[in-house]
């Protein structure tokens, strides 16, 4: 508890004073590839409804390897 005798409990940490949930403000893969990849292959098409929509997000998801 080194940390709450030097900062009196204003430390961020997982375990203690402020909960700082794990990639709260972090960015991740799906930020800089996934969202991005998404939206482009959804509106190449214009989609008469929410159904097809709905079903163009999942073919695409499904679509994307690993590699």
């Amino acid at each position: 508890n080194i940390l709450n005798d030097i900062f009196s409990d204003r430390w961020i940490g997982r375990k203690d004073t402020i909960e700082w949930p794990p990639r709260s403000l972090d960015l991740t893969p799906l930020d800089f590839f996934y969202y991005g990849y998404l939206k482009t292959k959804i509106y190449e098409i214009r989609s008469e409804n929410l159904e097809e929509m709905q079903e163009k997000i999942v073919n695409v998801s499904n679509s994307i390897t690993p590699d």
